[in-house]
């Protein structure tokens, strides 16, 4: 009320809208941050097993489907497990 009777429907605006463009690269940043927080929390059973083969293969070891497969599969259930 008192915005209209002394005229400062500018002024209450321009500052609503200063809020709120505050507000949205609030909103951006934080958008961003849980996106790469999730692509983190889905691969990261990707990357160690990348780096865990990696490691294995540099030490002079062969992959064979009898270390590789145990491996993957035990990799892959218990963070599923965990997720739900």
């Amino acid at each position: 009320m008192l915005v209209k009777l002394f005229s400062w429907e500018d002024f209450a605006f321009n500052r609503v809208a200063k809020v709120r463009e505050e507000e949205v690269g609030h909103l951006k940043k934080f958008a961003y941050l849980l996106a790469l927080l999730m692509f983190l929390v889905l691969s990261i059973s990707s990357f160690v097993s990348v780096g865990t083969f990696s490691i294995y293969v540099l030490l002079g070891n062969a992959l064979t489907p009898e270390t590789v497969f145990p491996s993957l599969v035990s990799k892959d259930v218990f963070p599923k497990s965990r997720l739900y």
